[in-house]
């Protein structure tokens, strides 16, 4: 009730042009009106009373706050021009500085914004926290080494600045390209069929275009020991896109002979992300195509995922579904995730085992994870994973599965 009677009382006084005859004293009043509906987000009529005092005086103050309130409501060309007629009259200000580089920043603007920067610099060469800013632009259009050189700057003046040291271990760490990565897994069935283990080790190095992995699988199923080499990709070849390419070779019979995949990922407006591709798998004498894709969805902190994987064979068609939640935090690397799946069709990018078993008439199945980041190198992540299969019609066995992986970036 009380922010109505503010909005009315804020038209009736420009309806009667009570700017043209309140005295002196009644523009702080309309000052302060105006503050109070910028406070309560009624941005247009806060901007209609201040623009209204700007038209009776020129006062800094109020073209000031004008400015603000433009930059809140996201109109970033109006702020500007309000900031930038007031830099010649306030050209040592700091709360000008940082309103500027609010707008670039909220904008996107990040190269202006390390325009505005400088200038503030040039103006407070002692305001660190101005160059704390400008090394946090640099970073986000990838200017790393000027960056490291800001911080540096600010580390000398105060070496036990600890903004400083963690935007500059931040640096380091985004610059390492090398990973390695150690896996371990505990298969455990309900029916009589043996515990399985397998592990694998990794190494991936970051290039320019993207990502390459080298991995060596070892399983132990069916009391028979197997190895298996693969090679992953993740190429970005062109902006709004990348792709994914996988190919795996194996002598034992509990993985594939042969496996290969690839599937194009592109980025759509608002947030969202879509998919298409395939994957195959020869097991001598079989040969098996899955086709795949997702759609999903970024909604703030979190990713929302619907994956399907499809096979054709004489005129049949096995289907299933996999529905993925994610709830990142402070770093990609740490988050955690829900997954639930059913259908009939094998997701052969989890389960890499040979064909016979993979054979199924229903399946069922949910997963938890949990992915965290420590010292800055590290991620531990951990997966439960339980599956409910119909092997024989009627007939259903319960895996349980246990997933522990370890990375170490160098």
């Amino acid at each position: 009730m009380r922010k109505m009677l503010k909005v009315a009382l804020a038209f009736l006084v420009l309806a009667f042009g009570a700017a043209t005859w309140l005295p002196a004293q009644d523009t702080s009043e309309l000052f302060a009106l105006a503050k109070k509906l910028a406070n309560e987000k009624v941005y247009f009529q806060s901007q209609q009373v201040l623009r209204e005092i700007l038209g009776k005086e020129d006062n800094g103050d109020v073209r000031f706050y004008l400015g603000l309130v433009y930059s809140w409501n996201g109109q970033y060309d109006e702020a500007r021009e309000e900031f930038r007629s007031l830099v010649k009259d306030r050209p040592a200000s700091l709360e000008l500085v940082n309103a500027r580089y609010n707008v670039e920043l909220w904008s996107g603007s990040y190269a202006a914004a390390i325009d505005v920067l400088d200038w503030g610099i040039a103006q407070h060469p002692n305001e660190l926290d101005l160059q704390l800013k400008k090394a946090k632009m640099l970073g986000y259009l990838n200017r790393d080494k000027e960056a490291e050189k800001v911080l540096e700057e600010v580390l000398s003046k105060q070496p036990n600045m600890v903004e400083a040291q963690d935007q500059l271990v931040f640096i380091h760490n985004s610059n390492l390209k090398n990973t390695v990565s150690a896996n371990g897994t505990v298969d455990i069935f309900s029916d009589n069929l043996s515990t399985w283990y397998s592990s694998y080790l990794q190494y991936s190095r970051r290039l320019d275009i993207g990502t390459v992995i080298g991995r060596l699988n070892y399983a132990n199923r069916f009391s028979t020991n197997g190895y298996q080499l693969e090679a992953d990709g993740y190429l970005s070849l062109w902006k709004g896109g990348y792709s994914y390419a996988n190919m795996g070779v194996s002598p034992s019979s509990i993985f594939p002979d042969f496996r290969c995949g690839y599937e194009y990922y592109h980025s759509l407006p608002k947030a969202f992300e879509a998919s298409l591709g395939f994957r195959y798998l020869r097991f001598s004498p079989t040969d098996i195509v899955i086709y795949t894709g997702s759609f999903g969805k970024y909604y703030g902190s979190y990713w929302f995922s619907l994956r399907p994987h499809l096979r054709f064979n004489q005129g049949d068609v096995s289907y299933s579904f996999r529905l993925s939640a994610r709830r990142y935090f402070s770093e990609a690397d740490s988050y955690v995730g829900a997954d639930a799946s059913f259908g009939t069709a094998p997701d052969f990018d989890h389960q890499n085992i040979g064909y016979s078993y993979l054979k199924r008439l229903k399946s069922y199945g949910v997963r938890a994870t949990y992915s965290q980041k420590l010292a800055k190198v590290w991620v531990v992540m951990a997966r439960l994973s339980l599956s409910r299969d119909e092997i024989i019609k009627g007939m259903y066995r319960t895996q349980t599965s246990v997933d522990v992986t370890v990375s170490k970036a160098f």
